[in-house]
This record gives C-alpha cells, structure tokens and sequence, in this order.
C-alpha cells in the first residue's frame, strides 16, 4: 500500500551524516531500563516515561539530520518547516534534567544539568538549516514554489513506482517508466521556466496523486485476480496522462519558439535600421 504524503521526511535519504551517531543515543536509556527491571532509585512508570522521552529525541534527531541532509543535497531548498535538531535537543535536556531530579531531587542542580545536556547536543550536532537556499534575483520566490512542486512530484512518483514493483509485471513496469520520462520532462521544463510551476501544479499536483491512488488500488485488485482487463485500463489511464504531459512539453516549447521568433524578427529589424542609417 502507498503511504500518503505527510509533513514528516520519511521518504528522505536512509543514510545521512550522523544518522548513526544519532542512532546510539538510545543507549543512553539503558541505565533507566535497567532502573525498571531491578527497582533501582525510580518507579517502574517514571523509567519507563523517560525510556519514552530519550526515544522521542532520537526520533526527532533523525527526521531532523534526514531534513538537513536533503536540504545540503538540493540546490533549491525551503528551510524546514520545524526545527527538528533544536526540538530534539530540548526534549533530551529536559529528559536529563527529569531524571536527574528523580535521582536526587535537586530542581536547580537537575535544570543545570538539563541545559548542559542541550548545549552538548546542538554542539554534537547542530542546529537546523535557517533559511531558505534559492537563486537571487526577482524569480528567486518562483523558484522555490517551482522546487516545492517537483520535489513533492519526484515523491508521488518514487511511491508510485514502489507500489507497481509489488506488482512485478514487466508491461505495467515498462507503461510506469514511459509515464514517468513525461514527467520527468515538465520538471525539466520548471527548472528552466520556474514561473510556470501555477500552470504545471495540477499536473504535477492533482494527476499525479490521482494515479497514486489509482495505482494502490489496481496492484490490490491485481494482485489478487490478474484480470488483464484491469491491466489494459490501468495502462491506458497511464497512457492518457502521458499523452497530456507531452501536450503540455509541447506547449511550451512552442511558445518559447514564437519568443524567440519575436526576438529574431526585432533584432533584425533594429539591424536592418542601423544599416541604413550607415
């Protein structure tokens, strides 16, 4: 099944700098999973609540280092939404801070401890990206509006793809990739004409997560009857949206053609002026 678009990078690169760093901060917990199991100093409940708490910032640690990472990897980039490394560092230092006050019962020496705790963590891993990475100049906000499109397209298609691979049928594999080539051409088009990206969002937008959803619900019928009937409808509904992406690849290369048909003939008006004012 198709996992539908969130506000969480889960679809982010797996392995990104300091994932697994991040990763052995779960070990920082086992002393209190041991405090659960033997009785040692704290409740069952409170071990088991901060067990949950150390778990939430490593969590969050790594949705934010996955943001980060693909925000470095990408030219055009929003900052994150939520600043995922910062909120992790101070869930961690309140995790501390509550279990050294669980310990000892000291509230300045346990919020000490905790803001210590923060500070070590943003210096282990930073804070996260502030502002947003684009091109300068009056198209620069258009850019970043063209990005988001593609970048939540090249999504939906990466799911699509992922589902028809359940399916393992070469014609549906082969009928996906010549879509997919279609596509791939009007996010070519975004990067050159950014200010284009009104016109290509329910393209890009609607169709697409219409075909995601079309597509989880052929590969369970599929799978389950091979109808080749629903096959050959699958593949045209495939077919009928390539067909309006190359409408739409053609439409603007035939209007940048009549520009630059405009620009030809002006120019050589102005030269043919200038030559006879010689």
């Amino acid at each position: 099944m198709l996992s539908k678009k969130t506000g969480v990078p889960f679809s982010l690169p797996k392995n990104p700098r300091n994932l697994k760093s991040a990763q052995f901060l779960g070990f920082a917990a086992t002393p209190l999973l041991l405090s659960v199991f033997f009785g040692v100093a704290i409740s069952m409940v409170e071990g088991l609540g901060l067990i949950l708490i150390y778990g939430a910032s490593t969590w969050l640690l790594t949705l934010g280092l996955r943001a980060e990472e693909a925000y470095n990897a990408a030219p055009i980039a929003r900052k994150p939404k939520l600043p995922l490394k910062l909120l992790a560092a101070v869930v961690m230092g309140g995790a501390v801070a509550v279990t050294v006050y669980f310990r000892h019962g000291l509230s300045l020496e346990a919020a000490l401890v905790g803001l210590v705790a923060s500070g070590l963590f943003i210096t282990a891993f930073g804070i996260d990206p502030l502002k947003d990475k684009s091109v300068s100049g009056p198209l620069a906000e258009e850019t970043l509006r063209a990005n988001d499109v593609v970048s939540q397209a090249k999504t939906v298609l990466h799911q699509i793809q992922d589902c028809i691979a359940t399916i393992g049928d070469t014609e549906t594999t082969a009928g996906f990739m010549a879509f997919r080539n279609s596509a791939e051409r009007l996010f070519d088009i975004l990067h050159e004409a950014p200010e284009r990206h009104r016109e290509m969002r329910r393209h890009l937008g609607v169709y697409l997560d219409a075909a995601r959803d079309a597509t989880d619900r052929f590969s369970v019928l599929y799978m389950a009857s091979q109808d080749p009937e629903t096959k050959a409808r699958y593949l045209s509904m495939l077919d009928e949206l390539k067909g309006q992406f190359d409408a739409r690849a053609r439409k603007y290369l035939t209007d940048e053609r009549s520009k630059l048909d405009i620009e030809l003939d002006v120019l050589q008006s102005q030269l043919a002026s200038d030559v006879g004012k010689i």
